[in-house]
């Protein structure tokens, strides 16, 4: 019997829960690799912070309760995103929150204000290239995370993701390159695996 598959929502690569460590969350039942639910700290699909049958992380629904009481009071994620945030984290989680809605508009400038609070940021280019790619913006999206890699090389999902953003733009040359890197920084990224076996394909 062929194991049961989805698409990672974070990643957009195929999980296998049967076959590798895997994340649902309890409010929309995506399921992601648990790497990527620990990489976007929580559903990347709904933005709940809590796994099925799993308390969800004080954070998480700290940002969901803020988010909450602004579309309450009429101010919309657009609004929350234009408010000012103490910290780059602040801003990605708004950033998150934004995403979560559907609002990619509000999302990104969530991330180009991240980034311009602090340029140095890794996570927040990181980031910014997932924001990129939603909307279309692929090559965009490779430059940004040749920007991230650039703060921390040893960054194993920056590699990951582009090695898979290259794969989709047809530059398998220098996808097996990034996505070899990547699992040589972190052996356990199972989708960075998969998407290697389909540049090399096997």
């Amino acid at each position: 019997m062929t194991p049961v598959s989805f698409r990672c929502p974070f990643c957009h690569a195929a999980v296998t829960p049967a076959a590798e460590p895997s994340v649902a969350c309890a409010a929309c039942v995506a399921r992601h690799h648990a790497e990527c639910w620990r990489e976007h700290g929580g559903c990347s699909a709904c933005g709940e912070g809590a796994p099925l049958r799993r308390p969800p992380r004080p954070r998480l629904l700290a940002a969901a309760l803020l988010l909450a009481a602004g579309v309450a009071s009429g101010l919309g994620v657009a609004a929350l995103v234009a408010r000012p945030a103490p910290t780059v984290a602040g801003y990605i989680e708004l950033a998150r929150a934004a995403r979560a809605r559907g609002d990619l508009a509000a999302e990104l400038e969530g991330l180009d204000r991240a980034v311009a609070l602090d340029p140095r940021s890794e996570p927040a280019h990181r980031c910014r290239a997932l924001a990129l790619r939603d909307r279309g913006d692929l090559d965009g999206a490779i430059v940004e995370l040749g920007r991230a890699i650039g703060l921390d090389p040893r960054s194993a999902m920056a590699w990951a993701l582009r090695g898979s953003f290259l794969l989709e733009r047809g530059n398998t040359k220098a996808a097996v390159r990034d996505l070899k890197r990547s699992l040589a920084l972190s052996p356990s990224l199972t989708w960075a695996q998969a998407r290697l076996r389909a540049a090399n394909g096997t």
